[in-house]
């Protein structure tokens, strides 16, 4: 006996499966060099991949944050921006909380994410007491002897108040010295 078939229709030839996305080159991922424009993506000869628990830098919504902000309150935060990001290279920059918050880019051992360990500061605009608010999540860490960070929290955070960009120019010396003895005290514990 002999088996009738019927003739089927060709099936549509399968669609070549698209390749799997191309890892982003690190040049892509590590910020700008210091000496160039920010928000470029060109990185230094021997740059390595930052560790994974690095933020991505986000300099345009930073910059798109500041010019949405009132004209007194802009002029404070660009000032204040400045000097934190001309502390250290190793200081990199994007939006957390809704705000400009500052991190650390360099090494350091795995630690638990409720710590904030690579935070070294964010802005809080939203204060009662109007001016920009910096919070220093580690900021009992930080030897201060000057008075210059205010707060006794539970929590270790400490906090910086400026109202006007004469308190900014005040108190310059005193914020480059406290970044600068966070970013000593991270690098010891790496």
């Amino acid at each position: 006996m002999t088996k009738k078939t019927t003739p089927t229709a060709k099936k549509p030839a399968k669609k070549p499966a698209k390749a799997a996305p191309r890892a982003p080159a690190v040049a892509a991922t590590l910020p700008a060099t210091r000496g160039a424009k920010r928000g470029a993506t060109r990185a230094p000869k021997d740059a390595v991949a930052p560790p994974d628990d690095v933020p991505l830098e986000e300099p345009t919504k930073v910059d798109a944050f500041i010019r949405a902000q009132a004209a007194p309150l802009a002029s404070i935060v660009a000032a204040l921006r400045k000097i934190i990001l001309d502390v250290d290279e190793q200081v990199g920059e994007h939006i957390k909380w809704n705000h400009p918050s500052y991190f650390y880019r360099g090494p350091m051992r795995p630690f638990a994410s409720k710590e904030y360990r690579r935070h070294i500061v964010v802005f809080n605009l939203h204060s009662k007491e109007g001016g920009a608010l910096l919070v220093f999540p580690r900021g009992a860490d930080v030897d201060d002897g000057s008075g210059f960070l205010t707060g006794t929290y539970a929590d270790g955070r400490r906090l910086a108040r400026f109202h006007a960009l004469s308190d900014v120019k005040a108190g310059e010396q005193a914020l480059r010295g406290v970044i600068e003895r966070w970013l000593v005290r991270a690098r010891a514990e790496a």
